[in-house]
């Protein structure tokens, strides 16, 4: 078994885009899959109060950046 430690060239077409290799190619479904839950969660704890996702997001964004203020303060008091 021999060691090859030569790469692929990386072709890049007319677009500026490259031709990547399909191993190195992560899927994104985790992600969106991840903060999903956490919005429907949320909507399922508000009992129907939160109806779209914005709202949802938007409320999410508002309880880390609560959460981030507190521990600032506790941290620096």
């Amino acid at each position: 078994m021999s060691m090859n430690n030569e790469e692929k060239p990386v072709i890049f077409h007319e677009e500026g885009t490259a031709k990547i290799n399909p191993k190195y190619t992560a899927s994104q479904e985790l992600v969106t899959e991840t903060s999903d839950r956490m919005i429907k969660l949320l909507m399922k704890i508000s009992g129907g109060t939160i109806k779209s996702e914005k709202t949802a997001r938007k409320i999410i964004f508002i309880l880390i950046a609560v959460m981030i203020a507190i521990s600032v303060y506790w941290f620096f008091a």
